[in-house]
């Protein structure tokens, strides 16, 4: 987890355990959200198939408790972002080569008014963009929140060899996690230690979540 080459939030790259988890292979849609009886809803932005934006940290918080589930630690996301455990320390699950990165994800579309479909397959490969655990745009499309407070030393890890195991971010803190870059970030936000962070009461265009249990 981590990345020794890039920003200093990410630094040091470290070992993480994490416990067995399911994951939603598609982040929350207009559709899932439509049923939840409590918080705002901004159905102008796609169809029933699109990933539901502009949802603070609290009311995705909520909707995941509410349906049984809740939202992933940071550590669980990247665990997942990178595939699980065939997953290589390299960029992006793929490797570290970002001309491929289009064949992957959606990214750099800052003029595009709303995220892609859950569904839409990418033209470069006629295929839905499926990391090798099967998620879909894991990296692109929507950034995700994640159940963590910020913090910019990520977890003081004594040394790069100590495991730390199912790290959950700090007890307090001002802002929270958003992991996975988006349809308008460029190709950097995507990277799989790639850490960006907002208040937990912030709407964002270009912002999902994913459910885990």
């Amino acid at each position: 987890m981590g990345d020794d080459e890039h920003h200093d939030d990410e630094k040091p790259g470290h070992w993480v355990k994490v416990n067995s988890l399911r994951m939603a292979k598609h982040p929350v849609t207009n559709r899932l959200l439509s049923t939840f009886p409590f918080g705002q809803k901004f159905p102008n932005y796609g169809g029933e198939s699109h990933p539901t934006v502009r949802n603070n940290w609290y009311e995705a918080y909520f909707f995941a408790l509410w349906i049984g589930g809740r939202l992933p630690t940071e550590a669980e996301w990247e665990y997942a972002a990178r595939g699980g455990k065939q997953a290589q320390h390299t960029q992006f699950y793929f490797g570290d080569a970002v001309e491929k990165l289009a064949k992957h994800a959606w990214f750099g579309e800052g003029e595009r008014p709303q995220a892609h479909a859950i569904d839409e397959v990418n033209p470069h490969t006629d295929k839905e963009n499926l990391n090798p655990l099967g998620l879909t745009n894991m990296l692109g499309n929507v950034s995700e929140w994640c159940q963590d407070w910020y913090d910019n030393n990520y977890g003081s890890p004594k040394n790069k060899n100590e495991v730390m195991e199912n790290p959950s971010g700090p007890k307090t803190g001002v802002s929270k996690i958003r992991r996975g870059g988006s349809f308008a970030n460029s190709s950097d936000a995507l990277r799989c230690a790639s850490r960006d962070y907002y208040r937990p009461y912030s709407r964002d265009f270009d912002s999902g979540f994913r459910l885990v249990a």
